[in-house]
């Protein structure tokens, strides 16, 4: 098969493809705008993202020029190429401003979409950024360097048919994304009905359940346990995973909430001096520093083995049910920061032991909010793996349907 012909391709085209410099479809615009104080900015997501506007903490300067960008044109940042950052201009933003260092460009004598979905391709960023910016990332690549790099284009007709048929691949994956954000909005408004007591479960006999009360940790017997001291996790502990070996859980574990992860390991001597740091199915782990206070449960089929100096190891006890645990402490963390007060105690196990408050319903009303977010969950989880799925195919078919 000819380099110039994709692999997978639609009935009734069979020419070669032909290379071509992006100046042939490209002009750069350069229309006067504002200056940095009066300029209503746009900004070039990485990963193509889009085009967004700019959220800026402080003014901007009124010696710095801008550019006023109109809807369908093309933009790129010189300083993230290599990451990706291009855009089309969407209608809403039309008449917005950037500097140079997000220029933007008229599209002529090709289709808006076949382009910008080739340019995202890492065959073509990457390598013409590698080439272009030989490799030193803070390099920008200007203007000129981009219109000069090459692309192997069809027929009019046939980016048309590539485009469309792209376009509702992105329509698909554009729905399974407003379906995962309403499951996700629909959860947040139930956890706050549910732990503000607007809505409440009943009991087998359709009966109010008692009164929640508002305790402690320390009050319903929830075991806390930092992590041991980095000294005693040196590298020149780690081994090898191998028979008798133990998994060193490290903050990456609750963030991602993921058990597969993780390449640290220590014998069994070490394991049993560290014993009161070890962690078993049911237990919780949250980072306590960076990402502070992402919380994960372990689950039954993880490695045995112990916490870092970067997690908190919290075991639940019998008056509290695990599930609901999960969700009211998380809930009760997101208040933490929207009021800005205490989250900096939130790893201090004083602190949680003794002032942290958290809402304690009659244990089985527990279960019953457990389980109606466990449900949730377990829909979003579905949800997520269909979004993944389309992505990857949508990846796959680029693959093909680019040269």
């Amino acid at each position: 098969m000819s380099k110039n012909v994709p692999k997978l391709r639609f009935k009734g085209f069979e020419d070669e493809w032909k290379e071509k410099k992006l100046i042939n479809f490209l002009s750069e615009s350069r229309i006067p705008g504002s200056n940095g104080s009066k300029a209503k900015k746009l900004t070039v997501k990485l990963w193509a993202k889009g085009v967004v506007p700019k959220k800026e903490i402080y003014e901007g300067s009124d010696n710095t020029k801008y550019y006023t960008r109109k809807a369908g044109q093309l933009m790129y940042g010189k300083l993230d190429f290599l990451n990706c950052a291009f855009g089309i201009v969407p209608d809403h933003l039309d008449g917005y401003e950037s500097t140079v260092d997000a220029p933007a460009f008229d599209i002529k004598n090709i289709n808006p979409y076949f382009l910008f979905s080739k340019i995202i391709q890492k065959n073509f960023y990457k390598r013409n950024g590698d080439i272009a910016d030989g490799s030193r990332k803070a390099k920008r690549i200007h203007s000129d360097v981009f219109l000069n790099m090459s692309i192997k284009v069809p027929s009019l007709e046939e980016q048309e048919k590539i485009a469309n048929f792209l376009s509702k691949v992105d329509s698909i994956i554009e729905k399974q994304g407003k379906k995962i954000q309403y499951w996700n909005f629909y959860k947040k408004g139930m956890m706050q009905k549910i732990f503000k007591q607007e809505i409440r479960f009943k009991d087998d006999k359709g009966l109010d359940y008692p009164e929640w009360e508002e305790m402690t940790l320390g009050d319903v017997d929830v075991e806390l346990t930092r992590g041991p001291f980095g000294s005693a996790l040196k590298k020149e502990f780690m081994v090898d995973k191998g028979i008798e070996t133990y998994k060193v859980y490290e903050q990456k574990h609750a963030i991602q909430k993921n058990i597969k992860i993780g390449e640290y390991y220590i014998n069994k001597e070490k394991y049993n001096e560290l014993k009161r740091f070890k962690v078993n199915p049911g237990d919780f782990i949250m980072s306590c520093s960076g990402t502070v206070g992402e919380l994960f449960k372990i689950p039954n089929n993880a490695e045995k083995g112990v916490i870092n100096q970067a997690l908190l190891k919290i075991e639940v006890g019998s008056k509290v049910n695990e599930e609901y645990f999960l969700y009211c402490f998380r809930k009760n963390l997101d208040g933490l920061e929207t009021k800005g007060s205490g989250i900096k105690n939130i790893t201090s196990v004083k602190f949680l032991k003794e002032e942290f408050i958290m809402p304690i319903p009659f244990l089985k009303e527990q279960e019953k909010i457990g389980d109606f977010f466990v449900k949730i969950d377990a829909i979003l989880d579905k949800e997520y793996k269909k979004l993944e799925e389309l992505k990857h195919l949508k990846k796959g078919l680029l693959q093909q349907i680019f040269i």
